[in-house]
């Protein structure tokens, strides 16, 4: 398996305590598979499309999720998308409009499941919360109905406060302006294949050697969260050489790119 990512600056407005100057972008997986050859999926992070190139062991071992609101029981949760096949694409993360009551959030996640180890993309939504909300809008909704009557009133429980002013802004007609960027997780990865990971993200993967089954995640920042204090801001200290030798020039530079690239089918 091999994962590469764009890295993209974050917007002045949307910075925040832990996400400041650079995040995660469009992410490119290849992957060799017993069932069908090399295949690679990408996940675009500014519209959520993704597509499937060739292997169809990819396609059978991707899957495909997004994260849903029902404006009838303000509550959300993640739904798992129809598979995406091989030489498929998916616009907005499998879900072309949004239909109310439900309401897409911007989330979705695609988990890549392999012998060797599991690695979960999630693109990430910011919203600006700047936005008129018209109570009246959610009539047929009983209960985002209420929410909303409750936030005007100032009577909203502050628990859920916060949750239902994201869900009705996200169901207005006028959505908000946003800011997507991606998170990589990747656990399970077996000790056999200690010797055999690379770059910032697979190195890391036994940074933490308390760690009960070995796994590591890159999103807003560069250090790792295990042990921040041994990494530097590009991810030295979890990486043989420095993060240059690791560019490419192409998302879908997997295959005898770079230094240390050992990716091969």
């Amino acid at each position: 398996m091999s994962i590469n990512a764009a890295f993209e600056e974050v917007e002045p407005a949307f910075r925040a305590e832990d996400i400041t100057d650079t995040v995660l972008g469009t992410v490119s997986i290849a992957m060799c598979s017993s069932l069908g050859g090399r295949g690679e999926l990408h996940f675009d992070v500014a519209s959520g499309n993704t597509s499937m190139l060739g292997g169809t062991g990819l396609a059978a071992e991707a899957t495909l999720e997004r994260h849903v609101c029902d404006l009838r029981s303000m509550a959300c949760e993640w739904v798992a998308a129809a598979p995406l096949g091989s030489g498929e694409s998916r616009n907005g993360s499998g879900h072309a409009q949004q239909s109310l009551p439900l309401v897409d959030g911007g989330f979705s996640r695609i988990r890549v499941a392999a012998a060797t180890a599991t690695v979960t993309v999630t693109r990430h939504s910011m919203v600006s919360l700047d936005a008129e909300i018209d109570c009246a809008d959610f009539f047929a909704w009983s209960a985002a109905a209420d929410a909303c009557a409750q936030l005007l009133r100032g009577t909203a429980p502050a628990a859920r406060r916060d949750e239902w002013v994201l869900i009705l802004t996200l169901a207005s007609a006028a959505p908000p302006r946003r800011f997507f960027f991606m998170g990589i997780d990747m656990a399970n990865v077996t000790a056999a294949s200690r010797g055999d990971v690379h770059g910032l993200l697979g190195q890391r993967t036994f940074a933490d050697e308390g760690a009960a089954h070995g796994g590591a995640s890159v999103g807003a920042r560069g250090k790792a969260e295990a042990v921040p204090s041994l990494f530097g801001k590009q991810g030295e200290g979890a990486i043989e050489g420095v993060y240059l030798d690791y560019a490419r020039t192409t998302l879908s530079e997997h295959a005898g790119a770079g230094r240390f690239s050992r990716f091969g089918c």
